[in-house]
C-alpha cells in the first residue's frame, strides 16, 4: 500500500546559465507543518519602571527591563526535550517566568521556571507536531510591571530531523525578500483544487518563511515547449501550477508524457553561478513549475487518505512537489515520516521535523539573494517515474533522479 522509490541524488549540469530541477511524485506523503524563524533578542520596547525608595519617596529611580528568549533548537522531533533559555536585564526582583502559546490573539501559559542571577531556562511543550508562536513574561512583582520577549516560532514534527535533502549542492532557493508570484491551471482540474494548491502554498510559506502572491489564474501548461525550456509565463509570475493529462502535443507537458505514472512532477529553474550570503553558497531559483495529472484518483484535503489502492491525498501531492519547488529533494537517511520521502503513506499530510528543517534552511532565516536576469541555458533535475538519464543539449543540462512507482 506504498508508493516506493529510490530517493533522487544531488548530482547537477553546470553547463552555465541557467539549470533547472524538478521532481515526480507518484502518490502522496505527509507530515507537519511547523514554523520556523528563530526567536530572540529583547521584548516589546524595554518596560520602563519607577521604583519607590524605603520611604516611598517620589524620586524613583527609573530602569529599564526587557528579557531575551530563544529555543535550544528552532525545530525538534515529537516529544524531544527542549528549553528556551534567556535573561533578564533591569528587573533583579523577577523571580519566575512564563511561556506563553499564542491562541489565535490570545497568549495562554504553557510552561514555568524560576529564574537564577537573572537567566532562566523553562522546557518548551513538544507533544503535537505542529508551527507554534512563543514569548517569556516576567511575572509582576515589587512594584514592576510584567514584561514579556519578543514573540519567536517553534517548529514539532515528526521523525528524524537529520533526515534532509537538497536537490543541487550547494542548495538552490527562493530569494525570501522578493515574493514568489504564482498562477494556476485550473483546466480539468479535481474539485477543490484551489484550495488544496492555496493551502499547500501556505504550508510552505509558514515552514519557510517565503513569500507567495496569488497573481491568478493562467493558461499556461508548464514544460509544454519542453522538459529544458524556460516557459514563457504570464506578466509578473514565477511559478505555474498546472493539471494536465499526460501525452504529446498542445495542451500537454513534457514532464507529463504518454503513459506516465507519475501523479505530480515539480521543479524550479536556477542559476548556474553561485552568490554568497554570510559565509554561504547558494543557486538562485528564478522559475518554477508544478504539474499535476488530472486523471489520477486521488481524494482532496490532507487527510490520510486511502489505505488502499492510490494512497494519500491531492494535498500530500502537491506539498511534496512544492518542496521540490523550493529546493528540496528525497530525504537521506530516508526517513517514511517526513512528507518529503519519496514513497506514500497513508497519513495526514503534514510536515515532518526533517522537511521542516530543510525548508527552513532554504527560507528567510539564510538572508536575501539578489535577482539575477533570466538569460542563458536552462536544463532540469529531479526525480521523476521514467527511468534515470543524463543528457546535455547544447550547454544544457537536466538530471532525472531515480523513479517513483506505485503499488496498488
Amino acid at each position: 500500500h506504498l508508493v516506493t522509490a529510490a530517493p533522487c541524488v544531488s548530482p547537477f549540469s553546470r553547463a552555465g546559465g541557467i539549470s533547472a530541477l524538478n521532481c515526480r511524485l507518484a502518490a502522496p506523503l505527509a507530515v507537519v507543518a511547523v514554523g520556523l524563524s528563530t526567536a530572540v533578542n529583547t521584548g516589546p520596547a524595554s518596560a520602563d519602571t519607577g521604583r519607590s525608595g524605603a520611604a516611598g519617596h517620589a524620586n524613583a529611580t527609573r530602569t529599564k527591563v526587557s528579557i531575551s528568549a530563544a529555543p535550544t533548537v528552532p525545530v525538534a522531533r515529537i516529544d524531544a526535550r527542549v528549553r528556551v533559555t534567556g535573561s533578564i536585564t533591569g528587573n533583579a526582583g523577577a523571580s519566575r517566568v512564563t511561556l506563553q502559546r499564542l491562541h489565535g490573539r490570545t497568549w495562554r501559559t504553557v510552561a514555568a521556571a524560576k529564574v537564577q542571577k537573572r537567566r532562566y531556562a523553562v522546557p518548551v511543550p513538544t507533544g503535537s507536531a505542529g508551527m507554534f508562536t512563543y514569548r517569556v513574561g516576567t511575572l509582576p512583582g515589587r512594584g514592576v510591571p510584567p514584561v514579556t520577549s519578543r514573540p519567536f516560532s517553534f517548529a514539532v514534527g515528526r521523525g528524524n530531523p537529520a533526515a534532509v535533502g537538497y536537490l543541487t549542492h550547494p542548495p538552490a532557493r527562493w530569494n525570501p525578500c522578493a515574493p514568489i508570484r504564482y498562477r494556476v491551471n485550473l483546466a480539468g482540474a479535481p474539485k477543490g483544487a484551489a484550495a488544496d494548491i492555496d493551502r499547500s502554498i501556505q504550508q510552505v510559506a509558514a515552514a519557510s518563511g517565503l513569500r507567495f502572491v496569488r497573481a491568478g489564474t493562467s493558461k499556461v501548461v508548464p514544460g509544454s515547449q519542453g522538459r529544458d525550456v524556460l516557459d514563457d509565463y504570464d506578466r509578473d509570475t514565477e511559478l505555474v501550477i498546472a493539471y494536465v493529462a499526460p501525452g504529446k502535443g498542445k495542451g500537454h507537458s513534457a514532464y507529463l508524457p504518454s503513459r506516465s505514472q507519475a501523479v505530480g512532477v515539480g521543479g524550479a529553474f536556477y542559476t548556474n553561478a553561485t552568490t554568497k550570503v554570510r559565509g554561504a553558497a547558494w543557486h538562485q531559483i528564478v522559475q518554477g513549475y508544478l504539474v499535476l495529472d488530472r486523471t489520477k484518483k486521488l481524494p482532496g484535503g490532507f487527510g490520510a487518505g486511502h489505505r488502499y489502492g492510490l494512497v494519500g491525498t491531492w494535498g500530500q501531492v502537491i506539498m511534496h512537489e512544492l518542496g521540490h519547488v523550493a529546493g528540496l529533494d528525497h530525504p537521506r537517511p530516508a526517513d517514511p515520516a517526513q512528507i518529503m520521502y519519496p514513497s506514500t503513506t497513508s497519513k495526514p499530510a503534514v510536515w515532518g521535523a526533517g522537511d521542516l528543517v530543510a525548508l527552513r534552511r532554504v527560507g528567510a532565516v539564510s538572508g536575501c539573494l539578489s535577482t539575477p536576469g533570466v538569460a542563458g541555458a536552462a536544463g532540469a533535475q529531479g526525480a521523476e517515474v521514467s527511468a534515470p538519464s543524463l543528457r546535455g543539449h547544447d550547454g544544457l543540462g537536466r538530471f532525472d533522479a531515480s523513479p517513483l512507482n506505485h503499488r496498488r
